[in-house]
């Protein structure tokens, strides 16, 4: 747990949900999420840990 924010499970994730699911989903995808994450949290007081 992390206060200010909560952690996220890299290899959780493994596919879009509805209604993304036919959209590609590929090895590349989860890095492109964490760098906009990042990104998007580096200003802000809620953060995001990935492991």
């Amino acid at each position: 747990m992390v206060i200010g924010g909560f952690v996220a499970f890299k290899n959780s994730m493994k596919a879009w949900e509805e209604p993304h699911q036919l959209e590609e989903f590929n090895d590349e995808i989860p890095n492109l999420i964490i760098d906009e994450v990042k990104e998007y949290c580096k200003d802000k007081e809620f953060k995001v840990e990935f492991e």
